[in-house]
C-alpha cells in the first residue's frame, strides 16, 4: 500500500474525489476505511510531468471543476462521460496559489483571482468564459476572501479598506477599516462575524452589521518560535488554526478566550514534504476535510463538535499505473531545486528549531 498526496478534494455522492499532485491523476477516496482507487479518464486527459497543485476543487451536476494553482486552466472533469478539458484562464501571474476564492451562485462560478483585479465567470449552462476587467477600485492584489451567502467580502492587499461583492447582482460595496490589514491568508464566516487569519497568527474579527473590526487574538505571543499559519475554520464554537509550516495546530475557545495546541496525533503521523502541511479542504453537511498534502494522514473536523478524526488514504501498488510511473515518481516543490519523491516521501519534519524559519522564507516568496 502506499500513500498518495493531493492538495485539494470534493465530495461526491459521499465520496471524496481528489487530483494527485504526482501527474494530475484523478481518484477517489471510500471514506469509511480510506482505501482509494484511480478514477480513469477515457479522453481529454493530458498528464503533467511537474507537480500539479488545485487551489479550489467544486462538483455540480456530474462535473467537477478545478482551479489549477498554477493559473492556467480550469479542469472539467465528466464524472459520468469520463471525459477531461481544459479552459484557459491566463491567470499564471505567481509559480503558484493564483487564487483567493471559486464560488457557485446558481449555475455560473465566480473566479477571483488573486492578482490584476479581473473577475471571471465561467457559465456552464453555455460554457462560456466572462471577464471583468477592473471590478474593484484601485485594487491591484487581493490577500483573501470569504463568502457570505450570496456575497464575496474581499480584502485587497496591505489595505484599509474591504468590499463586499454580491454574486447576484454584481454590484460592490466598500468598508473602511480601522487600521491596515496585511498578510492575511485566510478567513471563516460563522453568525455575523467574518474571522480573518494573519500569517504571523494575529486573528481578526469582522462584525458585518455594525462594520466594525476587533483583533481578538495573537497565535504566536507566547512562543518565541516564528511560525505561519495557512487556515482557520469554525467547529464547536472553537476557531481551528492550520499551520501552513508551524509545528502546531492551535484552538481558539470562543467562550473562554483560551488558546490551546492540539496534541492527539496518531502515534506514526508525520509530515513528508517542504510543501504546505495544510491547504486545501472540502466539507460536507457534518465535516470538514482536510487534504493530506504534506502529512501521511488526512485530517476529519466534526463541524458540531470540532472533534478530530484522522484518515490515511492509501492506494494499492497494482493501481499505481504505467502513466505515474512514467514520470518516474519525481516532481519538484514549488521551485525549491530538490526532488521528491511523492509515494515513498521519507519522513521528516523541515520545521525543526534550527530550521524554523524556512516557512516563513517560503511563503514570503509565493506571496511576492
Amino acid at each position: 500500500m502506499k500513500r498518495y498526496l493531493f492538495t485539494n478534494c470534493t465530495i461526491v455522492q459521499g465520496e471524496l474525489f481528489l487530483i494527485g499532485a504526482l501527474g494530475g491523476l484523478l481518484a477517489k477516496v471510500n471514506l469509511e476505511n480510506g482505501n482509494m482507487s484511480n478514477y480513469e479518464m477515457q479522453k481529454g486527459f493530458v498528464q503533467e510531468k511537474n507537480v500539479v497543485l488545485i487551489d479550489y476543487m467544486e462538483n455540480y451536476q456530474d462535473y467537477i471543476y478545478a482551479l489549477d494553482s498554477k493559473g492556467v486552466n480550469l479542469v472539467i472533469i465528466g464524472l459520468k462521460n469520463r471525459e477531461c478539458r481544459y479552459v484557459s484562464l491566463n491567470c499564471a501571474f505567481r509559480s503558484y496559489i493564483n487564487f483567493v476564492s471559486f464560488e457557485r451562485y446558481r449555475t455560473d462560478y465566480y473566479i477571483f483571482p488573486k492578482y490584476e483585479n479581473k473577475l471571471l465567470i465561467y457559465h456552464t449552462s453555455n460554457e462560456k468564459l466572462q471577464e471583468i476587467s477592473g471590478y474593484l477600485e484601485d485594487v491591484n492584489e487581493i490577500q483573501c476572501a470569504c463568502r457570505v451567502k450570496e456575497d464575496v467580502w474581499i480584502l485587497p492587499k496591505a489595505s484599509d479598506v474591504m468590499f463586499c461583492y454580491e454574486l447576484s447582482t454584481g454590484e460592490k460595496k466598500r468598508y473602511k477599516l480601522n487600521r491596515v490589514l496585511q498578510d492575511c491568508v485566510h478567513s471563516v464566516f460563522h453568525e455575523g462575524y467574518i474571522y480573518i487569519l494573519n500569517m504571523f497568527g494575529v486573528v481578526y474579527r469582522w462584525d458585518i452589521e455594525k462594520t466594525e473590526l476587533l483583533e481578538i487574538a495573537d497565535l504566536n505571543i507566547n512562543r518565541d518560535e516564528n511560525e505561519s499559519w495557512s487556515k482557520v475554520i469554525y467547529a464547536g464554537n472553537r476557531l481551528i488554526f492550520l499551520p501552513a509550516y508551524g509545528n502546531d495546530i492551535k484552538i481558539l475557545d470562543l467562550y473562554s478566550g483560551k488558546i490551546n495546541i492540539y496534541e492527539s496525533y496518531p502515534e506514526d503521523f508525520t509530515y513528508q514534504s517542504t510543501w504546505l502541511k495544510y491547504y486545501g479542504y472540502c466539507e460536507d453537511e457534518n465535516n470538514y476535510y482536510f487534504a493530506a498534502c504534506s502529512g501521511n494522514y488526512m485530517l476529519k473536523i466534526d463541524k458540531q463538535t470540532g472533534k478530530f478524526a484522522w484518515m490515511k488514504p492509501t492506494i494499492e501498488d497494482s493501481i499505481v499505473s504505467k502513466r505515474m510511473e512514467s514520470v518516474k515518481d519525481k516532481i519538484y516543490y514549488e521551485g525549491i531545486y530538490d526532488t521528491v519523491d511523492l509515494l515513498n516521501a521519507i519522513s521528516k519534519n523541515l520545521c525543526q528549531p534550527d530550521n524554523k524559519f524556512i516557512g516563513q522564507k517560503i511563503y514570503r516568496w509565493m506571496m511576492e
